[in-house]
């Protein structure tokens, strides 16, 4: 009778676990197919609107709203966003993760609001801000010195992942005969220059101690891994947030970070975003607490390079998207870009 009632107290045990896991699936595909159906709806309607999206309560009292999307998915439906949006009171920006949008909400200062910060960016003496960082040594470390090296430009939103499409076979082989290279953190740097191109983590050693078909078979395994990488990056999860403010720009007087406002005020961001967007079409493509993802149309034009790449480093000192203390490198690398990834590192 004991073994009994033990056998049937399992399977009921058994039975109710199974039903939990059913149910938890069933709720996650639900999850999954009510945001795509939402997206969905985002994107074949005539106008935008929020409603459908999940809302989050802002530390000052105001609302974003939010969804999830595959990074594969994202840059495409964000462009599509932006065009459905202007006019409105939202803007798109996307978020590499629910935990940033959080603390994000969580922590905007409310000492100030959103139009304060717009109202003195309106005032702010852009050049006279410039020359104060530089008086205060933020071009230091920068120098003339040319590498000859060629530089693989940015076109690949940080957020979304890398572009392996962006190095070729040939310049990947190219690299590694000139000069030893390491490769960390899926992009390849020249130890010696700081240059960046894009391949997957692993670590090797260029240079002739290598055959020929040594190096052949590192550049095929790269770029195979890089691939498969790109495919991963594609199918993970990230946020198309919508802020209520009217241009891209405005994003960061939103949101009002402290450990960004520490570094550059809040005022000055929107009002150098305010100005690349006029001057270059530029879009605040994506946001964290401590980098900005900028996309242009197009790579702006040679003519502008030296001042903006001055501007450039003055904003943001230790710009991670490409070399740090090369000036010549540097103009080479905005020529060529889409995407300024911008981060405040230190």
């Amino acid at each position: 009778m004991l073994l009994r009632l033990l056998v049937f107290i399992r399977a009921a045990a058994f039975a109710v676990l199974f039903a939990l896991t059913t149910s938890i699936l069933a709720s996650s595909c639900s999850g999954e197919d009510s945001h795509k159906g939402v997206l969905e709806r985002l994107r074949n309607a005539p106008e935008f609107s929020v409603d459908g999206l999940a809302k989050i309560k802002t530390a000052d009292g105001n609302y974003l709203c939010y969804i999830p999307i595959k990074a594969g998915q994202a840059e495409a439906f964000l462009k599509d966003m932006r065009k459905k949006t202007a006019g409105s009171n939202w803007c798109p920006v996307l978020l590499s993760n629910m935990r940033i949008l959080e603390q994000a909400a969580a922590e905007i200062d409310s000492a100030k609001s959103t139009a304060d910060v717009l109202n003195s960016a309106k005032s702010l003496d852009l050049d006279k801000w410039y020359a104060l960082r530089e008086k205060q040594g933020h071009l230091k470390e920068m120098s003339n010195q040319t590498s000859f090296r060629r530089v693989a430009p940015i076109s690949c939103l940080s957020v979304i992942g890398f572009d392996p499409s962006v190095v070729s076979r040939e310049e990947f082989l190219e690299d590694m005969s000139r000069a030893p290279v390491a490769l960390m953190g899926g992009s390849s740097t020249d130890s010696k220059t700081g240059i960046t191109t894009v391949v997957p983590t692993q670590q090797i050693t260029g240079g002739p101690e290598l055959s020929e078909h040594e190096k052949l078979k590192i550049v095929d395994d790269s770029i195979r891994e890089a691939q498969e990488q790109r495919k991963k990056d594609d199918d993970k999860d990230i946020v198309v947030c919508f802020v209520p403010v009217q241009q891209s720009w405005q994003i960061p007087a939103f949101f009002r970070n402290e450990y960004l406002c520490q570094r550059v005020p809040t005022e000055v961001q929107v009002a150098v975003l305010k100005s690349w967007r006029d001057k270059y079409g530029a879009e605040l493509s994506a946001f964290s607490f401590n980098a900005f993802d900028i996309q242009l149309p197009k790579a702006p034009p040679v003519k502008d390079l030296k001042l903006l790449s001055k501007h450039l480093v003055l904003f943001c000192p230790n710009y991670p998207g490409g070399p740090r203390n090369n000036w010549p490198d540097f103009e080479k690398l905005l020529s060529g870009s889409t995407v300024w990834q911008l981060g405040w590192l230190e």
